[in-house]
C-alpha cells in the first residue's frame, strides 16, 4: 500500500524510480509517519539492494573465508551487499542510528540510496548534499486526515501505481525536449540561494526531466521546476549563513530564475535578429555605392553587363529596398518575403488577396530586392554579396486556381447520414478557396437500388450540396453502377485537359444484396474491383470517404473497408474513415482547413493550369492534395 497521505514523499519516489541518477532520496519524518511503508512499496517498483540495521563493515564489502584458506588454501570471497547489481537502489532504514563508518562508506559507493531517519535523530550536515532529494514526513493533525490514514489502512487505498506507468515514463526520458531557458533557470535558482557545492544543479535538472516524463509531458515546463525545488534545495545548506533556505525562498528564487532565463533567450534571438539585420544593411549600401548610376544617356549600342549588380537603382527604388529590409527585420507583414519565411514559399498579396510566389526575374526593373538577397544567401553567400548574380533576381508573381470537374457519388447509407449536411458545407467551403470559381460538381446517387444521376457537373455547387441532407438510406447499392455513371459523366463532361477530374465516393463499400460464402470473391465485389481498374487506367482518381460506424479492429477486417482502400490504391487516390466518436473533432478540422488553404503552384508556361496543392495536414485539403497531383 503506498502512503498518499504524503503526496511529496510519494512523488518523490516516483521520481527516484523514474531516473535514479537524480542521486537518491532522504526521507525524514517521526516514527510512524509511513516512510518504511513507502520504501517497501519502492522495493517492487524497481532493482534494489536492502541494508540491514547493525550490518558491518564485511557485509557491505565482503570477506574472505579464513577457514577455507588456513585449511584447504582455497580463497573464497564472500561478495557484499555494496558489490551486487550497479544499477540498484540501495534500501537503508534508520541511516542515523548506523556508525559514521558506514555512513561514509554506503554514501561514497556510487549507488542512488533511499534512506530513511527518525525526527529524533539528525544526519551530518555533510551527509545531506548527498542526497538528491530530500523530504520531510510530519504526522498529520486534524481528525479527517486521520481518519483517511486509518481507512486507507483497513479498507484499502488508492490502487498501487502500475508498474508499466514507470516504464513507459523511463522510456520517455530520452523523447523530452528541453528548452534553452531551462538549463540556465536551474543554474540561476542555485546562485540565487547561495546554495553550497554544485551537486544541486545536476539533481534540480534530472528532477524536472523526470516529473515531466512521469507526466506525460513532451517538454520540460516552469511548474515541474517548482514542483521539484522544494525537495531539491530544502535541505541544502546556504553558503554564508550555513542554515537550510525555506519553501518560500526556493519559489521565490525558481521564478526569479525563470524570469531571467527566459529574458535572456529572448535577449539573445533578438541580438542575433539586430545583428542579421545589420549586415544585411551593410551590404545593401554597399551594393548601391558599387553600382554605376542609372541616371546616364545609354546609346543603342549600349551592352548590360554579363555581370548584374544590386544597384542601378532609382532613388524611389532604394527607398523600397530599405523599407522591405526594415519591416522583414522588425517581424511585420511586407510584399516581401516576411520575417521567418523562406524565399520559395507562398505568400497572398496584401492588396488583392491573391496568392503569389517567387520567380525568376528579367530585369532589374521587375526584381523584389529582398527576395534577391534571400536567395542568394540562402544558397550559401556569405554576407556582403557584391555583386548580386543575375540567377539570383527574384520576383512576385501571381498564381491561379486549378479548374475541376468533380463527381460525388453518394451511397445513402444509415452510416453517413448523420453529417451529409457538414459535408456539403466542408466541401462547399473547399471548392470556393481552394478551385476556380469555373469548377463543376455533379451527384449520382442510389436510389431505389439503381445508380441515378441527380445533377449533372454544374457550376452551381450550393444546389448540390443542399440536396445532401434530402438523401435517404435504403434498398441495394450497387457500388459498380455508381461508379461507372460517375466516370461516364467525367468523361463526358470534360471540357479540356486542364481540368482536373476525380471522384468523391461516400459509402461504407458494403455493395448489397450481400453475397453468401466468400465475400471478396463474390461477383459483386468483382464488378467493383473492375470498374475500380478501368477508373485507375482512365485517369479518374476516387476519393473513398468510409462513415463506418463499428469497433476499430472489426471494421479493418472488413471485407467493406478492403474493398475501399482497394479503390483507392488502383485509381491513385485516398482511402479515410470518419469514426462515429470522433465525427465532430474531425469535421471540426476540416472546416479550419477548408477555409485556410496555402496554394504552392502557378500557371505552367505554356498557359495550361496544373494541380493545386495544399499544406500538409491530416484533413481533406490534404486529402484533395493527393488527387490533384495524380
Amino acid at each position: 500500500m503506498i502512503p498518499y497521505f504524503q503526496k511529496d514523499a510519494a512523488l518523490a519516489a516516483y521520481i527516484l524510480a523514474v531516473d535514479p541518477r537524480v542521486g537518491g532520496l532522504l526521507l525524514k519524518g517521526a516514527l510512524g509517519s509511513g516512510k518504511t511503508l513507502l520504501m517497501n512499496e519502492f522495493a517492487k517498483w524497481i532493482r534494489s539492494v536492502r541494508i540491514p540495521l547493525g550490518s558491518e563493515v564485511e557485509a557491505l564489502t565482503g570477506s574472505i573465508n579464513i577457514q577455507a584458506l588456513l585449511s584447504k588454501g582455497e580463497v573464497l570471497r564472500k561478495t557484499g551487499l555494496l558489490d551486487g547489481d550497479d544499477q540498484a537502489v540501495l534500501l537503508v532504514e534508520h541511516l542515523d542510528l548506523f556508525n559514521d563508518d558506514i555512513q561514509d562508506l554506503i554514501l561514497s559507493c556510487g549507488k542512488p540510496v533511499m534512506a530513511t531517519v527518525s525526527g529524533s535523530e539528525e544526519i551530518r550536515g555533510r551527509l545531506l548534499d548527498r542526497f538528491g532529494l530530500c523530504v520531510e514526513m510530519s504526522s498529520l493533525k486534524e481528525p479527517d486526515q486521520r481518519l483517511s490514514v486509518l481507512s486507507c489502512h483497513f479498507y484499502g487505498g488508492e490502487d498501487e501505481i502500475p508498474g508499466t506507468l514507470l516504464a513507459e515514463a523511463f522510456n520517455r526520458l530520452d523523447q523530452i525536449r528541453i528548452p534553452g531557458w531551462y538549463t540556465r533557470a536551474c543554474a540561476f535558482t542555485c546562485s540565487a540561494l547561495r546554495i553550497a557545492g554544485h551537486r544541486a544543479e545536476v539533481a534540480l535538472f534530472r528532477s524536472g526531466i523526470a516529473l515531466a516524463s512521469l507526466q506525460g509531458t513532451s517538454s520540460v515546463e516552469k511548474k515541474h521546476l517548482e514542483t521539484v525545488a522544494p525537495m531539491v534545495l530544502g535541505h541544502r545548506s546556504a553558503r554564508e549563513s550555513g542554515g537550510f533556505p525555506e519553501v518560500a525562498e526556493v519559489l521565490k528564487a525558481v521564478n526569479f530564475a525563470c524570469e531571467m532565463a527566459m529574458r535572456g533567450e529572448k535577449e539573445i534571438v533578438s541580438n542575433r535578429m539586430k545583428e542579421l539585420t545589420e549586415r544585411i544593411l551593410d551590404q545593401v549600401q554597399n551594393s548601391i555605392h558599387n553600382t554605376p548610376s542609372t541616371t546616364q544617356v545609354r546609346g543603342l549600342d549600349y551592352v548590360e553587363p554579363e555581370v548584374g549588380a544590386l544597384g542601378r537603382l532609382s532613388q524611389q527604388m532604394r527607398n523600397k529596398f530599405f523599407r522591405e529590409v526594415k519591416m522583414f527585420s522588425s517581424g511585420r507583414n511586407s510584399s516581401g518575403a516576411g520575417s521567418g519565411s523562406e524565399s520559395n514559399r507562398m505568400q497572398e498579396d496584401n492588396d488583392s488577396g491573391r496568392p503569389v510566389k517567387p520567380v525568376k526575374a528579367e530585369t532589374i526593373r521587375e526584381m523584389n530586392p529582398l527576395l534577391s538577397v534571400k536567395a542568394a544567401a540562402m544558397d550559401g553567400k556569405r554576407l556582403p554579396i557584391v555583386p548580386l548574380e543575375k540567377h539570383y533576381w527574384r520576383k512576385w508573381k501571381t498564381a491561379s486556381k486549378t479548374r475541376a470537374v468533380c463527381m460525388l457519388a453518394v451511397d445513402g447509407s444509415r452510416s453517413s447520414q448523420e453529417y451529409m449536411g457538414d459535408l456539403g458545407y466542408i466541401l462547399d467551403g473547399l471548392f470556393n478557396k481552394v478551385f476556380h470559381r469555373s469548377s463543376r460538381v455533379g451527384l449520382a446517387v442510389i436510389r431505389n437500388g439503381k445508380a441515378v444521376m441527380h445533377f449533372a457537373p454544374t457550376r452551381n455547387r450550393l444546389r448540390v450540396f443542399g440536396r445532401l441532407n434530402d438523401l435517404t438510406p435504403g434498398g441495394a447499392t450497387p457500388l459498380d453502377e455508381l461508379l461507372s455513371l460517375s466516370g461516364s459523366e467525367l468523361r463526358r463532361s470534360s471540357r479540356s485537359e486542364a481540368e482536373q477530374r476525380f471522384i468523391i465516393l461516400l459509402s461504407d463499400c458494403f455493395p448489397e444484396p450481400v453475397p453468401v460464402g466468400d465475400v471478396w470473391n463474390s461477383d459483386i465485389y468483382g464488378r467493383v474491383r473492375k470498374q475500380a481498374v478501368n477508373l485507375g487506367r482512365q485517369g479518374i482518381p476516387v476519393l473513398v470517404i468510409d462513415p463506418m460506424q463499428i469497433s476499430r479492429q472489426s471494421a479493418d477486417d472488413s471485407p467493406g473497408r478492403r474493398l475501399g482502400r482497394f479503390i483507392a490504391h488502383k485509381t491513385g487516390g485516398k482511402h479515410v474513415t470518419f469514426a462515429k466518436e470522433s465525427q465532430y473533432d474531425i469535421f471540426g478540422a476540416l472546416k479550419e482547413s477548408a477555409l485556410k488553404p496555402r496554394f504552392v503552384s502557378l500557371n505552367s508556361g505554356e498557359g495550361t493550369l496544373r494541380s493545386s496543392q495544399f499544406a500538409e495536414s491530416n484533413s481533406l485539403a490534404h486529402l484533395l492534395q493527393h488527387l490533384g497531383s495524380v
